[in-house]
């Protein structure tokens, strides 16, 4: 059987196309776009006989609809229909069961410069959060953000809530009380350095449910022509249930540019989630992330990479994650991006924090195993190709006859 890992085809329908400017005042915007996938999955639970694979169909056709009535005003919604169908019928996967239809954005925006004379926005409803690499949120929240902007300087004070409101209209998800609260401060003294500094409160409301606390900073810039970093360091404490929480996280990633023929660039990341070395009292000192982040990032690259693993994709809990990697521009619209992950937990346990995979660690050995990963772009208007290839190989961690799991992506994007 071919393995095919993902198409997908994007429509994109500009104002012009879907409807006529003169049918529309110019504060007016609507687009359209339908995606298409197809994806496989092979041997996710490392199993020696009867691998487990899983091909979907789903498509999704995207809405969205901006409206500017007056400079600083700005009101902005995506609906999003989709379904997904499994194309072998021989699995049973809950996920692929019904018809979404989910308001992904709904919000007002009121911006200082055009209203109040200040650089000081308000944007209120469903909104999507996204950070520089997606360690802290890729999603989308009902929230009250507040933003100070200035030329150097940024402050963002947000509260947000997941769902305050069912994201799908058609199926009921039940409620999601957790709140959240995010202070951000964010200074650019130059090309060399931006700083910032964050705190986000996470509160699920109940009597003896989690509370935990993230306090972290982050760096970015460039030390040398064509040499560029990322940093990120969290502290995460507060409490889950009964525990105490006391943990530790680092991402640092290195990025080299040599100023040749097809641009290659070197990468290295090293990232790191503290464990519990004490299960058995009430502190534990595991780091986890927020559990809304992506871990994407776009590597000088046509397309985003999941830069813990296209396959593997953990949560950085109780981890050593070391990342090499090359980086290609043939054409000036074309990239190839190679990444060769190594995964080791720091305290050998028989749990792997939000990890794609389904098989579980057996707590014998720290040994994860190691990804390799190739992604090949091409933007050639109005199509853009997407090419990925992982495959996850288990370490000493799992059972002694587990066997590699595949995932492959194949994608089209056509925009008109």
């Amino acid at each position: 059987m071919l393995i095919i890992g993902m198409l997908l085809i994007v429509i994109r329908l500009s104002p012009a196309d879907a409807i006529s400017h003169s049918d529309l005042p110019n504060w007016v915007d609507i687009q359209a776009q339908l995606e298409i996938e197809v994806t496989r999955e092979q041997n996710f639970d490392l199993a020696p006989s009867q691998r487990d694979t899983l091909h979907m169909l789903r498509p999704e056709f995207q809405l969205e609809a901006s409206i500017t009535p007056w400079p600083g005003i700005k009101g902005f919604v995506l609906l999003e229909l989709s379904h997904a169908f499994d194309l072998q019928d021989d699995t049973d996967h809950d996920e692929l069961a019904h018809v979404e239809f989910a308001v992904k954005e709904a919000f007002i925006t009121i911006a200082g410069q055009g209203l109040l004379r200040i650089p000081l926005s308000i944007q209120v409803g469903r909104q999507s959060f996204e950070d520089e690499r997606q360690w802290l949120y890729d999603d989308e929240l009902d929230a009250i953000r507040i933003v100070l902007q200035t030329a150097r300087f940024r402050l963002e004070a947000t509260w947000a809530r997941f769902a305050l409101v069912d994201k799908d209209l058609a199926n009921r998800q039940g409620s999601d009380d957790t709140d959240f609260y995010h202070l951000d401060a964010r200074y650019a003294f130059g090309p060399f350095l931006t700083l910032a500094a964050y705190g986000i409160l996470q509160d699920d409301n109940q009597p003896e449910g989690e509370r935990p606390v993230f306090l972290g900073i982050r760096a970015s810039g460039s030390l040398a022509p064509g040499l560029r970093y990322w940093l990120n360091v969290a502290h995460v404490r507060g409490k889950s249930e009964e525990e105490r929480l006391r943990g530790w996280g680092l991402d640092v990633s290195f990025l080299y540019a040599f100023d040749v023929m097809a641009q290659p660039l070197l990468i290295f990341g090293y990232a790191f989630g503290s464990g519990d070395n004490t299960p058995e009292n009430a502190t534990n000192t595991s780091f986890r992330q927020t559990g809304l982040q992506g871990n994407g990032v776009s590597y000088e690259s046509v397309t985003d990479v999941q830069y813990y693993g296209e396959l593997l994709d953990p949560e950085l809990s109780n981890l050593h994650i070391f990342t090499v990697g090359l980086g290609l521009r043939p054409l000036e619209d074309a990239s190839v991006t190679v990444l060769y992950h190594i995964y080791r937990q720091q305290m050998r346990s028989d749990e792997l924090r939000d990890a794609a995979i389904d098989a579980e660690p057996t707590g014998l050995s720290r040994d994860i195993g190691s990804e390799l990963d190739v992604i090949g772009g091409w933007e050639l208007d109005p199509v853009e190709l997407k090419l990925i290839f992982g495959t996850f190989f288990p370490g000493r961690a799992f059972e002694p006859e587990a066997q590699h799991a595949f995932f492959a992506e194949f994608s089209l994007t056509v925009e008109f």
